[in-house]
């Protein structure tokens, strides 16, 4: 919450900043209502934007986005100057930015109702230009430049903000995506999170559609590949293994001690990526993880996917570039099971999940019947 306020500073005082520097370089010999109306606009877009592509509340990967853009719009409107539409495009490419950073940490900070959001993002922002209108302030290139720092700074020292945005980013590779049952998943303390598993970036599409962080259990040759390893790291998951006994139970060690600190864990209970599109027997791992605790066990199940970008067919996987299909991909959350479930219940939970999706799914590809 700490952190949320001081991007909300950083981010109004940028905003203040370039308006006020638009103002006085522009307002003395072009009229200040185009500009206005162009901040405006975009920032009306940009909150429609959020509001019908977030798939949770508090949606903190549109922040590296807004950040990006808020840099480029206040290098570009200083190098547009003279040239006043430019200008006028500028100041709502900072209007979408701000939107962008600012709607998502203000619900992080105190979640209400969008429409006082909006508000008190236009009072921010008047904030934010009295603000920059102290003695000490650079130019709209320090702006920029400070915005890309700071961005920098976070991703640093602030790991949530960086998992957020990359969940954010590969969570979108596969377009159109409904979650359900979200509210299942406890919003503190300790759940296990048992799923099928379709593709590469299940982990993406789980993780972008909760707000709670994930540690997923990956399959450990995965941590010894370059960019793989720093990505694995940084998420803090768990490298499982099936090449021997000792390996197995040092795994299933880590997770039960990530459950004991009150983590949210997921585990691919079938092991490896469905090569048919049929779930395939849930291993007993799970069962060894929860065994003896009452921790709160999440059946969770992918429909859509198979077929679809970095999944595999028949063995080879699909590298075509994603395309938004008519049915979208449903990711459901069913609720807990009862304490002492086996890994057996599990399976037939995200079974119940897979059918409810295919029932929706066969739904909306169903065409409507002619009324005569």
């Amino acid at each position: 919450m700490a952190l949320a306020i001081v991007y909300l500073c950083a981010v109004l005082v940028v905003v203040g900043h370039a308006l006020r520097e638009i103002a006085n370089s522009l307002f003395a010999h072009f009229g200040s209502l185009p500009v206005a109306l162009s901040f405006l606009l975009g920032l009306a877009f940009g909150a429609v934007v959020v509001r019908a592509h977030s798939r949770i509340s508090v949606e903190l990967g549109w922040v590296p986005a807004g950040f990006l853009i808020l840099a480029t719009s206040c290098a570009a409107i200083w190098l547009a100057q003279a040239n006043y539409p430019l200008v006028v495009l500028g100041a709502g490419a900072l209007g979408i930015a701000t939107a962008f950073t600012i709607l998502p940490l203000n619900a992080c900070w105190r979640p209400e109702p969008f429409a006082a959001m909006l508000v008190s993002v236009a009072a921010g922002v008047l904030l934010g230009c009295g603000i920059a209108t102290l003695p000490l302030r650079g130019t709209l290139p320090g702006a920029a430049l400070a915005t890309v720092l700071f961005t920098l700074l976070l991703f640093v020292i602030d790991r949530e903000f960086l998992i957020r945005g990359g969940l954010f980013l590969g969570g979108r590779v596969i377009s159109g995506v409904r979650v359900v049952g979200q509210h299942h998943v406890p919003q503190s303390g300790a759940a296990l999170l048992v799923s099928n598993h379709v593709t590469f970036i299940d982990g993406f599409l789980i993780g972008s559609s909760l707000p709670r962080l994930v540690r997923f259990m990956i399959f450990k040759p995965y941590f010894e590949l370059p960019v793989a390893r720093w990505v694995c790291t940084t998420i803090r998951a768990i490298p499982t293994s099936e090449t021997g006994p000792r390996e197995i139970v040092e795994s299933l060690r880590r997770a039960r001690k990530a459950l004991d600190e009150g983590d949210l864990v997921c585990i691919f209970a079938e092991g490896f990526i469905t090569r048919t599109g049929a779930l395939l027997p849930f291993k007993r791992g799970m069962d060894r993880i929860v065994a003896g605790t009452d921790i709160p066990i999440i059946p969770v199940h992918l429909d859509g996917l198979y077929g679809r970008t970095l999944s595999l067919v028949d063995g080879k996987l699909v590298r075509r570039w994603p395309q938004r299909a008519r049915v979208p991909v449903t990711i459901s959350f069913g609720p807990p099971l009862p304490p002492g479930a086996t890994a057996e219940d599990a399976r037939a939970a995200v079974e119940r999940l897979a059918n409810a999706a295919g029932e929706n799914r066969t739904s909306l590809e169903t065409p409507p019947v002619p009324v005569a």
